[in-house]
């Protein structure tokens, strides 16, 4: 059985966010036990005043992602991202969802290949689902992470090239991923 617990989505994995936390951080909330749903709002980070240059800046805005507690199952992934930054986004950046527990271990790592980012307009946001194949999770905690490499493959497994996705929250430069949720299993 699944317990969710949603932890404060923070920058350093393990840490709980503090009461202090400012209410324009992600916001989580878990609804079911079999069947469980996962639902995350986040608030983008403000553009850096004064930057004339074209800024690629994409923001989450929600995040929905429901699975099964027990075996192998089909997780639907619902995803919705505004461009914020100054142009629209010509790169093509290939998006994966990663679910790791807190020893590092990899459990998940799917591409989305629905999430496209060229398709953005800016300011208005888009919704991208995906149904994965995943497997049971075995007893422990998870976090739920986007990783979007460098297209150049001399920079793919290289985190400080990874896109960082602006909401607050959310990036983490550490690990050059972003941050969704986490969970436990009993």
């Amino acid at each position: 059985m699944i317990q969710v617990v949603l932890m404060a989505m923070l920058a350093s994995l393990g840490s709980v966010a503090p009461a202090s936390q400012p209410r324009s951080g992600p916001r989580c909330q878990t609804t079911g036990e079999d069947e469980i749903t996962i639902t995350c709002s986040y608030t983008a980070k403000p553009r850096a005043s004064g930057n004339a240059k074209r800024e690629l800046a994409v923001a989450l805005n929600s995040a929905r992602l429901s699975l099964k507690t027990n075996d192998a199952n089909d997780m639907q992934a619902e995803l919705t991202f505004t461009d914020i930054g100054s142009a629209p986004i010509s790169d093509a950046l290939t998006v994966y969802l990663a679910i790791d527990d807190d020893k590092a271990n990899n459990y998940v790592r799917r591409v989305l290949p629905e999430v496209d980012f060229r398709k953005l307009t800016p300011g208005k946001p888009l919704t991208f689902s995906e149904t994965l194949r995943i497997a049971a999770f075995p007893p422990g905690h998870y976090t739920i992470h986007l990783w979007i490499p460098d297209p150049d493959p001399t920079r793919k497994f290289n985190p400080a090239y990874n896109f960082l996705l602006r909401s607050v929250g959310v990036a983490d430069p550490a690990t050059g991923l972003n941050i969704v949720a986490r969970f436990a299993v009993d």
